[in-house]
């Protein structure tokens, strides 16, 4: 049988629970790649789901957010667009380190700018913090020292 035309999509209730699905793989394995890349034995806690991608060396993680950084970014922005809140607030703080340790600096920046939209949207204090602290490592690394230190600022003031 061959098809001919766009493929439909999916009953709204698949679809939601496609995307939510792909949402925590992308949390899942951004969680584990930080976990190898961790600067000084900090040790991400998070409990792995089946199916993600082997990362157990620090190579793999970094050959996974090199290969995966557009679509970090796109799920990012995704979740930030259409109200799940909490994985638009959550990829990019687990993603912060092994953004930063594999130059991806400007990814970073607009992924951490999304985050503090979205929890300044929602009253979350706490993720306001990281993600005020996370951009401004970011902006650091970019050369934006003033907007950096400004974020660090209110980091300290939140």
């Amino acid at each position: 049988m061959t098809m001919t035309g766009p493929i439909p999509d999916p009953p709204i209730a698949g679809k939601d629970v496609a995307i939510g699905r792909l949402c925590d793989y992308y949390l899942d394995a951004a969680l584990t790649a930080a976990s190898r890349l961790a600067r000084r034995g900090v040790q991400v806690a998070h409990s792995p789901l089946s199916g993600r991608p082997d990362l157990t060396t620090r190579q793999q993680a970094t050959a996974w957010t090199d290969a995966e950084c557009a679509n970090l970014l796109a799920i990012t922005d995704y979740c930030a667009s259409n109200q799940r809140f909490q994985h638009a607030i959550s990829i990019p703080a687990a993603i912060a380190e092994p953004l930063l340790v594999g130059c991806h600096w400007e990814q970073a920046v607009t992924m951490h700018q999304a985050a503090l939209t979205v929890t300044r949207l929602t009253g979350d204090r706490q993720a306001e913090a990281k993600a005020l602290s996370n951009l401004g490592a970011a902006q650091r690394m970019t050369g934006r020292y003033g907007e950096s230190a400004a974020n660090q600022r209110a980091y300290a003031c939140a």
